[in-house]
């Protein structure tokens, strides 16, 4: 059974779990059509299930639809300095894209639910894959670290996205406990580091084919060093993406195919959300980020972005193998699906001022299904190529800027681009990378909108730097408030000892 075919098979099993054992005093008598938790939990494949459940949850298919994954990634984008919609909604209340999120808006809520119940999820397995009969400590521990890297992947989710949440690292014994107070972010990030120590020290490197996509030891790592820089812990930082570098990782020779589905679980991907187009059995494992270009929530790239992809140029002032794979845009050798057979004037008339994303808008037949505006391309969440650039940002930090200037030239190199100046001093590298590479490689891959709040929001605000980038609707935002999300307005309502965000 490979991960990427089953992923939401068994989703619905961990949700019912937890709800049977309470009950058995009420009526001692066993159902043997009722899964409970004694029945479930007897063997290997019975934790490898209970992962699978886990891991679907990573693809936040809300609503029964394929497309509000893409959605929710683009959701993510749009923040950002970097990408404009005419009107993607889900960060602006009334249809517009602005920063006014309210408490009842779905996405606000779905993201906080999908989350959670990922936790819940996690949760089930690190306490009862230990107990099952048949494995070795070596089995369960490792069946325990992804568990505990889900978990820390969702704690690190909704610490970003909410800032104030519930940490939960246990299963509810009574009603009572599933109403928590919300804890202070120093404490969820101590978790999060625990967790993903752990899954560092038991997960293999890799796994054979059957089982691509299931968290190693190389994600663990990564995610632990983007913990610490998020921190700015950057000694800690820097020494886990050097751990990576020397997992065997590799920039792929060429960029365009990380995002068509023909080259998933590359050397360069570390950590990607499994999809297919597979709706059998009324089952959704797709997800939509390619129909949201130059479609009917018409996303692309700012102006601002336009502006840094026109300085990314080999040494003959052409455009990089990397602008090539990353925008469509007028120029002979500009090409992409959605243009067909015309030229790019063609399609737009002449003069026209945008340029689109291309990043995952491939059409593989084997893989999309355009009717249903879905595509089965994994989604990579981390990638060689931003371990370099985390790297590269945690020594320059330290003073090491020569050594981080080498690292941002692989990069470069790879994109096709001139080498920078490895001499340049510290200042000139860290604006280097905040504001030229990390937008050049990284746009339209989810990170933006969170390296602005951990840049800025103590450097100026994260407004004036949305303003200095004449970002869309930068004047709604408004710092202090908008850096994270409201706190869902039906969590408040079930349980009274949550506290909404400031602003909100």
């Amino acid at each position: 059974m490979r991960l990427k075919q089953y992923v939401l098979v068994f989703a619905a099993i961990l949700m019912g779990l937890s709800m049977t054992a309470c009950d058995k005093d009420f009526l001692d008598v066993t159902n043997p059509n009722q899964m409970t938790v004694e029945s479930f939990w007897r063997n290997a494949e019975d934790v490898e299930t209970a992962l699978t459940a886990t891991y679907a949850l990573l693809q936040h298919q809300w609503w029964g639809g394929y497309w509000a994954p893409g959605e929710m990634f683009m959701t993510l984008e749009v923040q950002s300095d970097l990408t404009q919609a005419d009107i993607f909604y889900p960060i602006g209340n009334g249809g517009h894209n602005e920063y006014n999120p309210t408490g009842n808006m779905y996405t606000t809520y779905y993201f906080w639910r999908g989350n959670y119940k990922m936790l819940f999820a996690a949760n089930q397995v690190i306490e009862n894959a230990p107990n099952v009969e048949g494995l070795t400590e070596a089995q369960a521990n490792a069946f325990v670290a992804e568990a505990r890297f889900l978990r820390a992947y969702a704690h690190f989710q909704l610490q970003q996205l909410y800032g104030n949440i519930i940490l939960v690292t246990e299963l509810p014994e009574n009603p009572d406990q599933f109403y928590k107070t919300q804890t202070a972010p120093d404490v969820v990030y101590a978790q999060i580091e625990e967790d993903l120590q752990f899954a560092k020290a038991h997960l293999p490197a890799d796994y054979p084919e059957t089982w691509l996509g299931r968290a190693t030891k190389g994600a663990a790592a990564a995610y632990l060093g983007k913990v610490y820089l998020y921190q700015e812990k950057w000694a800690q930082a820097a020494a886990e993406f050097q751990a990576v570098s020397g997992m065997g990782y590799a920039l792929v020779n060429d960029l365009e195919t990380l995002f068509t589905g023909y080259n998933e679980f590359s050397s360069e991907s570390i950590f990607e959300i499994n999809f297919t187009n597979d709706h059998t059995g009324d089952r959704i494992e797709s997800q939509s980020v390619a129909p949201n270009f130059n479609d009917w929530l018409g996303i692309w790239p700012s102006a601002y972005m336009k502006s840094i992809f026109e300085g990314d140029t080999t040494a003959q002032g052409e455009p990089t193998h990397r602008a090539f794979s990353t925008f469509v845009f007028d120029h002979p050798q500009s090409t992409s699906w959605f243009l067909g057979e015309k030229t790019f004037e063609e399609k737009y008339g002449p003069g026209h001022e945008h340029i689109y994303y291309k990043k995952y808008g491939f059409h593989n037949p084997e893989l999309d299904d355009w009717g249903h505006e879905s595509i089965g391309t994994n989604f990579i969440m981390m990638r060689y190529a931003d371990v370099l650039l985390m790297q590269a940002e945690a020594l320059n930090e330290q003073g090491q800027s020569g050594q981080a200037a080498a690292l941002v030239n692989q990069v470069r190199s790879r994109a096709g681009a001139t080498a920078i100046d490895e001499g340049m001093g510290q200042a000139a590298l860290r604006m280097h990378i905040r504001e030229v590479e990390r937008p050049l490689e990284l746009c339209n891959e989810t990170n933006r909108f969170f390296d602005l709040v951990r840049w800025y929001k103590n450097e100026g605000g994260v407004r004036a730097a949305l303003q200095a980038h004449s970002a869309p609707h930068w004047d709604s935002f408004t710092d202090g408030v908008n850096e994270l999300w409201p706190i869902p307005r039906s969590e408040m309502q079930a349980n009274p000892q949550v506290v909404q965000n400031p602003g909100y």
